[in-house]
């Protein structure tokens, strides 16, 4: 078991859902889903240290966001993902005699349906757990109970996220998209959306999932989001984007999760400066990404 002093760095991508399925929520009351995901070159930074001395995890936060956007406070405790995976990790080793700190430099906005936290935890799992030679399917299963889209971040391909996110399955995508994501100056709050979603008992789930992971490659009109009506009107913010970005030419505008960012995919680089240019000063967050 190591115990020496130890340092290592990581980027925490932010992820994107290429398809949303949300299926009614069955007897336990959860939602069964069906979502191809991939990451984004949009990413959270963190380093890892291992200090010699009482044992336990501690958080330094630093936060790069733009002032613009209402963000909620990040907690330092148990409450953040960060601070329950290491503590976790530890709960594995009990010999372990030592402090886990972990700096977390924060750029993706929040409420934005990226996964920031759950990437997050899941890059603090895959640093610690390595560290201290917890094998990967233990590593899968901490991920698991700290939440159900931080394993997904534990895979470097795309995924195919199933049940309640926690069937995971690597798929082959060919193809790549770029363009621009956007968040407004509103949040959008993930049970509100779920739960507006539910009031709609006639919605039908949808099904794109299937027929893209038998296409296997990723093209804009791929794209697809169960949860792009209910937050367009929950949030007038969100709407006012798609209609927005549409009339500036987007190949397709897409919600992020169940967050109120969109993806608006574009033609060429180009293309998504201009977009960036035309809505300078309109919103608090833009950001050229593109898939990975």
């Amino acid at each position: 078991m190591p115990q020496s002093e130890w340092k290592c760095e990581c980027l925490s991508p932010a992820k994107l859902n290429i398809t949303l399925d949300v299926s009614q929520p069955d007897a336990t009351g959860f939602h069964p889903l069906d979502s191809i995901v991939v990451r984004l070159n949009l990413s959270d930074e963190m380093a890892f240290t291992v200090r010699t001395g009482t044992r336990g995890v501690r958080l330094v936060l630093k936060d790069k966001r733009p002032n613009a956007i209402a963000h909620p406070p990040i907690p330092r405790d148990e409450r953040n993902l960060v601070v329950r995976a290491a503590q976790r990790l530890l709960d594995l080793k009990p010999e372990f005699d030592a402090t886990l700190w972990v700096t977390l430099i924060k750029n993706i906005p929040s409420e934005a349906g990226l996964g920031a936290g759950s990437s997050n935890a899941a890059m603090t799992i895959r640093m610690f757990g390595d560290y201290l030679g917890i094998p990967m399917d233990e590593q899968h299963k901490v991920a698991a109970e700290i939440g159900s889209d931080v394993a997904l971040f534990l895979h470097d391909t795309p995924i195919r996220m199933q049940h309640y996110g926690e069937v995971i399955t690597p798929i082959a995508l060919s193809g790549t998209l770029e363009g621009v994501v956007i968040r407004p100056a509103t949040g959008m709050s993930t049970p509100l959306a779920y739960r507006t979603l539910d009031a709609n008992t006639s919605r039908v789930p949808g099904t794109t999932t299937a027929d893209i992971v038998a296409r296997g490659a990723l093209t804009p009109d791929c794209l697809s989001n169960d949860f792009e009506g209910v937050v367009r009107d929950l949030n007038p913010d969100v709407d006012q984007l798609f209609t927005k970005l549409t009339g500036l030419g987007a190949l397709r505008v897409q919600l992020c999760g169940s967050g109120s960012a969109v993806f608006a995919v574009t033609e060429s680089r180009a293309d998504s400066v201009r977009i960036v240019k035309a809505l300078s000063g309109d919103v608090p967050y833009m950001k050229l990404v593109s898939t990975q």
